[in-house]
């Protein structure tokens, strides 16, 4: 019986590379790709990984900044019906050599500048059998050069039959909350996220998707396959620039884009003409990671003119919630708190509010999120006690805290590991920081719990300043006041320049604690 396969993301830049071949698949500076040169290159690509011996469902990685290229190695991986690893350029080589190793990463391509780091690694990489470069390299190093073995391969369309269940992208977790894990993705798990895109962005062929986010990040492989899956361009940024990234909207006729809010607020507030420039083709934002303040939200409004779109999700299960434009526009007009919902579930996702036990709670009420959808991870890779335990029943847990209103959205109150436990009460620190970001003076507010003798933990707020401001602890403590039930102020404020983030630039909470709890044994959710 012939094995069943579905369409992937490879047939759709077949398909527009036959309709349109001269069309722009890519650019980024002067490198510029049309569709014919992309599903050519994709082929040779294909061609060479399964010559090389990787067999369906081994795994091939890459180490580089955003680039064409990388965009080029996931549609190949598709046809050859391998999975890809994308490691983390901003990581340590002891982190890359864990990835590598813990995949099995047989075929590596490598960014010239990191040549140099891998070279010292190769003793440690037992898996990997080639090592191809994306620049320039010399065949005596050991490397193979990107363009030489291109050449070497035939532009005759191959592709290996892959069910739609096989994985295709390997995520590894940041592992902030221990070794990080591998999250296969599958084939029909992207492409029902893929056509999530098109509920909101509704993109037309020709045009220009920004990419801001990392392509080791599941946000950029699928803004990725969605330019392709509409026929349009990928303008590709080597990595986020806020100063780029305006430049970019307003002058390269970008459609649209996923910006997570600290990238966002990073454009309305780093860049000083922000809002003197013209956006007249941008039509979508697609923001997601974490909700942004009705601040920053107005501004963006008044500044970009578009619609917005909020999506909830994770590594492990993809979209699962969309706040679409129509819903950025009520809570604009009546309804202001829906700019702190995630929105409601995607048409294939069942979400659920559950207990400690895994019960569902009543509407209004607080418990843990928890998923099931096709867009769902496969299971963590070679861990199955983890995956026991993230996936139950079906159910993927989420590890968020949230609640869903009567009319079904979505309110995510915190990470369950960020809770805050002082006298027995629960504080979420996302609720504190919502307010504290409304003081004049506060650039952005970060909280966390610490250590504390009487209470269990006590509630402290790290804040950045806006340029030139000054506050003292006392003031930002008081503007609490009647926001927030006495039990959820801050009970001490430290104040800094900056703070650790992901490559998402979202704020890494675990390292912020550290300081506080050397010595303390901290519980999830309280001391």
């Amino acid at each position: 019986m012939a094995t069943h396969t579905m369409a992937t993301v490879h047939h759709f830049l077949d398909y527009w590379a036959r309709e349109q071949p001269d069309a722009e698949f890519a650019v980024q500076g002067n490198q510029r790709l049309t569709y014919g040169e992309a599903a050519s290159a994709v082929n040779r690509l294909a061609q060479g990984i399964i010559h090389s011996g990787i067999e369906a469902g081994e795994r091939m990685g890459f180490l580089a900044w955003n680039r064409p290229e990388c965009v080029l190695l996931y549609f190949a991986a598709s046809k050859a019906g391998v999975v890809m690893v994308p490691l983390d350029p901003r990581q340590t080589p002891n982190q890359w050599a864990y990835a590598l190793n813990d995949s099995q990463v047989k075929l590596l391509f490598c960014a010239g500048e990191f040549v140099p780091a891998i070279n010292e690694l190769r003793e440690e990489l037992g898996a990997v059998e080639r090592f191809v470069s994306l620049d320039d390299a010399d065949p005596g190093d050991g490397w193979d050069d990107w363009r030489r073995w291109l050449e070497q391969e035939s532009p005759t369309p191959i592709e290996q039959p892959v069910p739609g269940t096989a994985a295709l992208v390997q995520i590894y977790t940041s592992g902030t909350t221990g070794i990080p894990k591998g999250v296969p993705l599958s084939h029909s798990g992207l492409m029902v996220e893929v056509t999530a895109f098109d509920l909101v962005f509704k993109g037309r062929p020709g045009e220009r998707w920004l990419m801001v986010t990392p392509l080791f990040h599941n946000s950029a492989i699928l803004v990725a396959f969605y330019s392709v899956y509409s026929g349009g361009s990928l303008y590709i940024m080597r990595a986020f620039d806020p100063q780029e990234a305006v430049r970019a909207f307003s002058e390269e006729n970008i459609a649209g884009s996923i910006v997570p809010p600290s990238m966002l607020h990073a454009c309305l507030t780093a860049v000083p003409n922000v809002a003197e420039r013209r956006y007249d083709s941008l039509r979508v934002i697609l923001y997601a990671g974490e909700a942004i303040s009705e601040r920053t939200f107005r501004q963006a409004i008044d500044v970009f003119k578009c619609d917005f779109v909020q999506t909830y999700a994770a590594t492990e299960a993809g979209l699962m919630t969309l706040l679409g434009p129509q819903d950025h526009r009520r809570a604009v007009t009546d309804k202001p708190v829906l700019l702190t919902s995630a929105g409601r579930p995607t048409p294939w996702t069942e979400l659920r509010i559950v207990d400690e036990e895994g019960q569902p709670v009543p509407t209004g009420t607080i418990g843990e999120i928890v998923v099931r959808g096709p867009q769902v991870m496969m299971g963590y890779w070679n861990r199955p006690e983890e995956t026991a335990s993230a996936l139950r029943d079906g159910w993927f847990y989420t590890g968020d805290a949230g609640l869903v209103d009567d009319e079904g959205y979505l309110f995510i109150r915190d990470r369950v590991k960020d809770l805050i436990v002082t006298s027995g009460r629960n504080v979420y620190p996302v609720m504190v920081e919502n307010v504290l970001n409304e003081h004049p003076f506060v650039e952005e507010a970060a909280v966390i719990g610490v250590p504390d003798q009487e209470t269990g933990e006590a509630v402290k707020a790290v804040i950045i300043l806006r340029d030139g401001a000054v506050a003292d602890e006392r003031e930002l403590i008081e503007f609490c006041a009647g926001k927030l039930g006495e039990y959820q102020w801050p009970t001490s404020v430290d104040f800094v320049d900056a703070f650790p983030r992901n490559a998402m630039r979202k704020v890494l909470k675990s390292v912020l604690r550290e300081p506080y709890w050397a010595g303390h044994d901290r519980k999830v959710g309280g001391a």
